[in-house]
């Protein structure tokens, strides 16, 4: 089950990556439920499409991404075993020329551990980019990861609302 969850987080910075980014303009918020996550998403974006576990939804120029996994078994694992090496090994091999912007192994979304990882990255079409990533450990042992991706200097709607998006996660 840990190789499933791992491949699904592999498939979503996978598919994160193959889109080609652009600039896109002020939007308003949203709020949607997506796989028992609620959150605010920039009104710009279409709806989210199913494929292999996760849900995505893109900004109408495909310029950035937001990619929520199902939950699936955590193995066992908890955040505090993840350090930034450990992370990047398993979760940032896709991506070249990577840097962490930020890294909490300690970080709560709506009361959850998590695990939080922003860093920029290189995709394989050589656009960089900016990732937020959340891995949202449950009391019943299963997991959920959450990714928002825009390019870096950008412009996106994603980035001008980052910060509000992130404080709007409700796990249902």
């Amino acid at each position: 089950m840990k190789k499933r969850f791992t491949h699904i987080i592999c498939m979503l910075m996978v598919f994160i990556m193959a889109f080609n980014f652009t600039a896109c303009g002020s939007v308003e918020l949203e709020s949607k439920t997506i796989k028992g996550v609620t959150l605010d998403i920039p009104s710009n974006f279409g709806e989210f499409k199913e494929g292999d576990g996760i849900s995505t939804a893109t900004d109408e120029d495909s310029t950035c991404a937001i990619v929520i996994s199902e939950k699936g078994d955590a193995q066992g694992i908890k955040p505090t075993d993840y350090e930034e090496d450990t992370y990047e090994q398993a979760y940032m091999g896709t991506y070249t020329d990577t840097s962490f912007v930020k890294f909490d192994n300690k970080a709560k979304i709506d009361g959850n551990p998590t695990l939080f990882a922003q860093f920029k990255g290189t995709n394989s079409k050589n656009v960089k980019l900016v990732v937020y990533s959340y891995i949202i450990f449950f009391d019943d042992g299963n997991c959920q990861s959450i990714s928002f991706s825009y390019a870096d200097k950008g412009d996106t709607s994603l980035e001008e609302n980052i910060d509000s998006i992130t404080k709007s996660i409700k796990i249902a």
